[in-house]
């Protein structure tokens, strides 16, 4: 495959190199960087277009801020809005400056990143077949490291090989700049590998979006290769909740994309019928298999739970706007921060009613245009799995915090909307747009 353009060619840098970016310690930082230099390489052709709007240039498709679908716009206002909910809370709860600051930097590193990359996903010519390659040039990576990892644990070495000094400068919180070869599962003595995650979950989130990304990859070898990668690294995770995303997900796609026909609707209602006669049974099984899960890891599906009590009950102490970040919480929760371990629960914690909203409105907005998309547009398709696969990750972990590993989820949300110009876009070059062109292999 040719890269082509210039932000292809930063999201392929970080494919080919994200293990010693992340053993550098700096993978956090890099996909920030990584943003705001795509940020900025957007406002420079938007200048050039107001100031020379009828230049044409060979071979870029870039498009006009004033053709920007209404849902880009209500991811961007959404998280703007959303920023100044956070520092609201944070002043109507006493905090300082500083705490304001350090804010506002997680603010940029994690909700930012879900309304600025749908935004450069439709203003940036970036194919989704280099995003689809790069998760599989990530996934090929991770089958040498996953069996050095495990190398290590045989080996007895720790399982935290340092801790980046970057920390101590951002200071946005440890964990993201933990470098380890493993983790250790809290209720046994098993392992669980993150790679290059902060922690196990996150690990099986990337794995499930990687998987659907390799299906869609032309490349026979290439797309094996992201396959059992991605499937090997939700394996790695020990993720209980990445089992689940992944077949759910294609079953929910599945009966999105089958809704229209006939068959299927008959086949639906009779199976529904049936499901009703039989619902006691059902019920009761359903019920076993998600305790069997929960078992899996007793005292973590107890502490997940006693976490989402307690910030639903404080919730109603800040209702509007939150306590504005989590807060640690007492030995029985072992100090684990009140508001994590949920994003919906914890957005009623730190950013009350009024953040749980701004996040609700272009979640739900943007399941059902992709769901009306995804039948006639294999990009939105994709990009459907991959919000879903997300919207899940959303009930057991705060996944703002992770934004900055899964953000090709969201460039392909913008992007699913280049594949038909809409009236009064403006596109630089007289070829096709990029995406449509066949892809080159190597």
């Amino acid at each position: 495959m040719k890269i082509i353009h210039f932000p292809e060619k930063i999201i392929w840098f970080q494919s080919l190199f994200i293990y010693p970016i992340y053993l550098s310690g700096t993978l956090f930082i890099f996909n920030l960087l990584q943003l705001w230099i795509l940020v900025g390489y957007a406002l420079f052709w938007q200048i050039k277009l107001s100031v020379e709007p009828t230049n044409r240039i060979n071979s870029i498709d870039i498009r006009h801020w004033r053709s920007i679908p209404l849902l880009i716009w209500g991811w961007l206002i959404s998280m703007v809005l959303m920023g100044v909910t956070i520092l609201i809370g944070l002043y109507e709860n006493g905090y300082d400056s500083n705490e304001m600051m350090r804010s506002t930097i997680g603010w940029m590193g994690g909700w930012s990143l879900l309304g600025i990359y749908p935004l450069l996903g439709y203003l940036l010519p970036v194919r989704p077949a280099v995003i689809y390659r790069s998760a599989c040039v990530i996934a090929a990576q991770s089958l040498i490291a996953i069996p050095i990892c495990y190398g290590a644990y045989l080996l007895k070495l720790p399982g935290l090989i340092y801790l980046s000094p970057i920390e101590r400068i951002i200071q946005n919180g440890k964990v993201y700049y933990f470098i380890s070869w493993y983790t250790r599962e809290v209720d046994s003595d098993g392992i669980r590998l993150v790679l290059f995650t902060p922690w196990g979950p996150a690990l099986g989130l990337i794995g499930c979006i990687f998987f659907f990304y390799a299906l869609e990859e032309q490349t026979p070898a290439w797309k094996w290769l992201g396959i059992v990668g991605s499937l090997a690294m939700v394996i790695a995770s020990v993720s209980r909740g990445a089992y689940l995303f992944l077949p759910a997900t294609v079953a929910i796609v599945w009966v999105i994309r089958n809704l229209s026909f006939i068959q299927f609707q008959l086949s639906l209602g009779i199976s529904c019928f049936l499901g009703g006669l039989g619902s006691t049974f059902l019920l009761d099984r359903f019920q076993e298999f998600f305790g069997g899960v929960k078992s899996a890891r007793k005292s973590s599906s107890q502490l997940r739970g006693e976490l989402e009590r307690v910030a639903f009950d404080r919730w109603t102490d800040s209702p509007i706007f939150g306590h504005g970040k989590q807060i640690q919480g007492p030995d029985f929760l072992k100090h684990m921060p009140i508001g994590s371990h949920h994003t919906w629960i914890g957005l009623l914690f730190t950013q009350g009613l009024m953040g749980f909203c701004l996040f609700f409105t272009p979640v739900v907005w943007s399941l059902i245009k992709l769901s009306l998309k995804a039948k006639s547009n294999p990009i939105a398709h994709v990009a459907l799995k991959v919000l879903i696969v997300v919207v899940f990750a959303s009930f057991s972990d705060n996944i703002e915090k992770l934004s900055y590993i899964y953000w090709s989820a969201f460039l392909l949300i913008g992007t699913a909307y280049r594949e038909v110009s809409p009236p009064g876009s403006w596109d630089l070059g007289s070829q096709p747009p990029l995406h449509d062109l066949p892809s080159q292999s190597t």
